[in-house]
């Protein structure tokens, strides 16, 4: 899919390539509402997409100290691991797949510290509403897996 065929203009990488990992590396390093979230709360999240056409690929989000970041690799310190295959994230991602029924049915597996999980993923998705998942001028191309 590009942004032609879907009737968007701007800037089309590959979801989840290295260049969509730094195009939200700037927006969440550029977000001043995450860097608020930051000087109240400490997180790192690991994200793991297996089966993927190059592979599988791993990326974080680290908050806490004021600070927000998005990269490759695993969250250090990570306290929450998510987990999914290729096809669950395009899914979830293309809005196919609600994200909750992706995890209540066991398409996205989480592990980490099981206290600590809950109270951080409940203020992560008490946030998730008011931070983009990309940039506005950032569209994902999805190819097959």
């Amino acid at each position: 899919m590009t942004a032609a065929s879907v009737g968007q203009t701007g800037r089309v990488v590959r979801y989840l390539s290295l260049a969509w990992i730094d195009e939200l590396s700037a927006e969440v390093s550029a977000s001043t509402r995450l860097a608020e979230l930051a000087g109240t709360h400490r997180i790192g999240v690991t994200q793991i997409v297996t089966d993927g056409p190059e592979g599988d690929v791993t990326y974080h989000l680290q908050i806490g100290d004021g600070t927000a970041r998005f990269g490759a690799g695993p969250a250090d310190p990570e306290h929450v691991c998510m987990r999914q295959t290729w096809a669950t994230a395009v899914a979830v991602a293309t809005g196919e797949l609600p994200a909750q029924e992706a995890f209540i049915g066991g398409r996205i597996l989480l592990t980490g510290d099981q206290q600590a999980r809950h109270r951080k993923l409940q203020r992560q998705v008490m946030c998730a509403g008011s931070v983009p998942i990309a940039p506005d001028s950032l569209h994902a191309s999805w190819p097959a897996p």
